[in-house]
């Protein structure tokens, strides 16, 4: 999901490729393939799925305009992004979120649910 990239969404034809991902060695974060050659792959996507990326699309470029220059401003400081890639999961600035940030959101959102800890894959 961190590695998702708008270029990788095509709304109009309902599909979603996923060709990298992004993980944290020592908090370090690092762009690769899927581990392995099945993990490269065009998804469909249904009614709900498009309706929801479309609104976050949508909800993006409000922060965005909202947000000015500060907006996608941290990105420079980023040693393992690429130019250009613009990301599905950002914060409110255009930044796209820390791997570990996300696995522990998760799980604080696991907590205040009351649902049984589990990893985010399962």
């Amino acid at each position: 999901m961190l590695g998702l990239r708008w270029s990788d969404v095509d709304l109009k034809a309902r599909t979603l490729t996923v060709s990298q991902s992004r993980i944290t060695v020592d908090y370090k974060v690092y762009v690769e393939p899927p581990k392995t050659r099945n993990g490269q792959r065009t998804l469909p996507l249904d009614d709900a799925l498009v309706a929801a990326l479309t609104a976050l699309r949508k909800r993006l470029a409000r922060e965005s305009e909202e947000a000015a220059s500060a907006y996608e401003g941290a990105l420079p400081a980023l040693d393992w992004y690429s130019a250009g890639d613009k990301y599905v999961v950002v914060d409110e600035l255009g930044t796209p979120v820390h791997p570990e940030w996300y696995s522990d959101e998760f799980g604080r959102l696991l907590t205040r649910a009351g649902l049984p800890k589990i990893r985010l894959h399962d």
